[in-house]
């Protein structure tokens, strides 16, 4: 029984492993072997500094893929990239290798493309643009360096600098800095005016010196607007006008007050309308002769006779006028008796 327990054992345990086993083989597979969802692109550099098999592709920083081979390919290098299926790329995709510090991780980064671009198929060669590694652009600064320190010395120890040709366009750029120096060195110019010029200074420092004495005066409170500035009941009444003139917009707004009815209620706009209307109705009427009004305006007749009755009333003051008193009395008197 024992035996039959431990033989148990053993079988139970040579399946887990064997399971196991298999598990670690099949991600194997599906994540790197034939069955992985990856497409290849390539391209061509002059020089690829240090990149190795397996290092990362990355699409504007994110990893994307991994570099699958690097081979020469004449005075070329080829080198092949494994990027991941769901990446859509562009045929105008641009392959590149950041500068990165001595010992850093090298890696090539790609450009997403234009959005007009045709897709990038399996297969097709993307361009190689050429950065310079950070171990070449030290050893250029280096160099750069030496052939200053080389020039340092010659001029410490008075040696005569090789001069260019006198038709070469250095010679007439050096002409042309010395002619312009002389000018400077005569205060002529705006250039040199400022250079020889004390006047300028002198002004300038009188300028700063008035703005220095106008900004000591605004930070004492002094003036209209240095107590805009520091007085806080300036500022109080200026908050506090702001807020009467919002209370009195939005009573205006609510339709409150004469005015307010004058701005939001229709009723005084369409009164007046019908104002308008009737006026217009009735000058219509005095234009066609219509009613007493627009016979005296319109019809002839009334003025004939008002004036006929004006002369009348002028005769008569007239007749009175040229009898004595006592007449006009006695005359009054028979036509009242």
């Amino acid at each position: 029984m024992a035996n039959r327990g431990f033989s148990t054992r053993n079988t139970i345990h040579r399946l887990y492993f064997f399971a196991l086993f298999i598990a670690v083989c099949g991600f194997i597979m599906v994540s790197a072997g034939p069955f992985s969802s990856t497409y290849q692109v390539r391209t061509y550099a002059p020089d690829v500094g240090g990149l190795s098999e397996k290092d990362e592709v990355r699409l504007q920083g994110v990893p994307v893929g991994r570099v699958e081979q690097i081979r020469l390919d004449g005075d070329r290098v080829e080198v092949v990239l494994d990027i991941d299926e769901e990446v859509k790329l562009k045929t105008d995709t641009v392959a590149s290798i950041p500068s990165t510090p001595p010992g850093g991780k090298v890696f090539v980064n790609l450009t997403q493309g234009s959005g007009d671009s045709p897709a990038l198929m399996a297969g097709n060669v993307i361009q190689w643009h050429d950065t310079p590694s950070m171990s070449q652009m030290l050893g250029e600064m280096k160099r750069l360096t030496d052939k200053m320190d080389t020039l340092r010395v010659e001029i410490s120890a008075g040696d005569t600098l090789p001069m260019p040709p006198e038709d070469s366009d250095l010679a007439e750029a050096f002409r042309n800095i010395a002619r312009m120096s002389e000018k400077l060195a005569e205060g002529e110019g705006t250039l040199g005016k400022l250079l020889d010029d004390d006047s300028l200074y002198n002004e300038a420092r009188d300028l700063m010196g008035s703005m220095q004495e106008t900004f000591d005066t605004l930070n004492k409170g002094e003036g209209t607007l240095g107590k805009f500035l520091k007085d806080e009941k300036t500022y109080t009444d200026l908050s506090d006008t702001l807020a009467d003139v919002k209370d009195i917009v939005q009573r205006v707004n609510d339709g409150e007050g004469t005015l307010g009815k004058l701005v939001q209620d229709d009723t005084l706009y369409n009164d007046g309308k019908d104002v308008v209307e009737t006026a217009k109705e009735i000058l219509d009427g005095v234009k066609n002769g219509e009613g007493t009004l627009g016979k005296l305006v319109t019809d002839e007749t009334l003025h004939d006779r008002a004036l006929t009755a004006i002369e009348r009333v002028d005769s008569a003051v007239e007749g009175f006028e040229d009898q004595s008193p006592l007449s006009t009395i006695g005359t009054v008197l028979g036509v009242m008796f």
